[in-house]
């Protein structure tokens, strides 16, 4: 078999293949170089064939093979000022070694489109991340008739119009991003990305770089070619900033002038470049005392709030509790895959005398355990937490509260210690000192009981 004569067979298929490709006859001399050699090494057919392989390639290994007639894999070479690795093997005639072929990859190509690939990955993981705790809700957002509640609703409506910054307040539990993303669903973003940052989730000395990304360089361990932030991957869209009280005075101030200019900087960076986000931001600490603490900045506040929206507690719309339960009681259904039990008169009635430190968070908690231990299709008293049927109306004791006709589970035990916690504490900060654990690990576990 002729060397020459195998190359011109095959010159179509080499030149298609993405990888550089040389081959070299028994003598180390090149007869062929492929297309995608010239794009990775600038070395071109021209400059190349009837050369030694070590005139054109001066660090290869091909002479190497084609003296011992052992293929080399993943061998690192140096061509020109690129980076290659390459898989190198003889080319036989019966028995007879007559040239050699490497097949090589570029190395940086290589590491820029695994990093491509890896921020690909990372936007797809922000994104679903995001998107999948989308839930289906009513439209209007808020179920029933309590007028507080209608003039919120009505209020988001026709902000929903405009690109103004939005500041919704209300204590934990009330729907300040379901309110949020019912702004963004109206709105002339809907399209675009709607991204939700919980500010007490990231630690302090992350939040910079995760809000504006940063670029190559900007400290030990950054991702090669950098990293979008949550402002990039909102743009065109809506950011939700929840939990902004808990946002350090550092940031505040780069925050306050990213409303101002529109404008954001990666850490690390030198270029300047605009935000297309809509902000809305959400709290449920009273902010005029965290100003008067100097907590939190004033001018952030007025740049904040230029529609301001209070979510009523559910304590002070029980008027709305029976349809709301209803509609909760459909979705805690479909997640579990059961069919939607009903309220019996007791317990509905346990609900409506119980005060709702967690608000409408807390009433569906109480309802999927209502769910889950349901007989019959209906919820009677028994299967609500002991706490809203023996205390009716009153803070919940110190201490674990549960039934033990039905023996805990560690777990059940852990999600009950975060539940009181949460009815207890009005703040992240407050939970984690009482139970001496870090932020990360609250909501660790909350994720791990679909508390979050």
């Amino acid at each position: 078999m002729n060397l020459l004569d195998l190359v011109e067979r095959a010159r179509t298929i080499f030149d298609s293949v993405y990888n550089g490709m040389v081959i070299a006859d028994e003598k180390g001399r090149v007869v062929f170089v492929n297309k995608a050699n010239e794009r990775i090494t600038g070395i071109t057919a021209g400059q190349a064939v009837g050369r030694l392989v070590t005139d054109v390639v001066p660090g290869t290994m091909l002479l190497h093979v084609l003296q011992s007639g052992r293929e080399l894999t993943g061998i690192q070479t140096t061509v020109g000022d690129k980076a290659v690795i390459s898989n190198i093997m003889p080319i036989r005639d019966g028995g007879r070694v007559i040239g050699a072929i490497s097949v090589f990859q570029d190395l940086t190509e290589m590491m820029n489109l695994a990093d491509s690939l890896a921020e690909a990955e990372n936007t797809i993981e922000h994104l679903s991340r995001k998107l999948s705790r989308i839930q289906d809700c009513p439209d209007p957002p808020f179920i029933g008739k309590n007028p507080e509640m209608q003039r919120v609703y009505q209020l988001a409506a026709k902000t929903a119009g405009v690109d103004s910054t939005v500041l919704i307040c209300g204590e934990s539990g009330t729907g300040k991003e379901v309110l949020a993303r019912f702004i963004h669903s109206r709105s002339p973003r809907a399209a675009r990305p709607f991204i939700a940052v919980n500010s007490a989730a990231i630690p302090e000395n992350l939040m910079e770089s995760e809000l504006f990304g940063y670029d190559e360089g900007a400290f030990t361990g950054a991702r090669r070619g950098g990293r979008k932030g949550y402002f990039e991957l909102a743009e065109g869209g809506t950011l939700f900033l929840d939990e902004i009280a808990e946002t350090a005075p550092a940031l505040q101030a780069k925050l306050l002038r990213v409303l101002q200019t529109r404008e954001i900087i990666r850490v690390g960076g030198t270029r300047w470049q605009k935000a297309d986000v809509r902000i809305i931001a959400a709290t449920n600490r009273d902010l005029a005392r965290a100003i008067d603490e100097k907590l939190f900045r004033a001018d952030l506040y007025y740049r904040l709030s230029v529609v301001n929206l209070h979510l009523p507690p559910l304590r002070n719309r029980l008027e709305d509790l029976p349809a709301l339960a209803e509609t909760l009681l459909e979705r805690i259904a479909r997640r579990l895959k059961k069919d939607a039990p009903s309220l019996s008169p007791e317990a509905l009635e346990a609900l409506m005398n119980y005060h709702f430190p967690g608000n409408v968070r807390e009433l569906e908690n109480i309802l999927e355990q209502g769910t889950v231990m349901a007989e019959k299709g209906r919820i009677e008293a028994r299967d609500l937490p002991a706490y809203v049927t023996g205390r009716t109306g009153s803070e919940p004791a110190e201490g674990l509260t549960l039934n033990f006709s039905h023996f805990p589970t560690m777990a059940g035990i852990e999600r009950e210690v975060i539940s009181q916690a949460r009815r207890k504490f009005a703040t992240r900060k407050e939970i984690c000192a009482a139970l001496k654990i870090s932020r990360a690990t609250l909501y660790r576990k909350l994720r791990r009981h679909g508390m979050a």
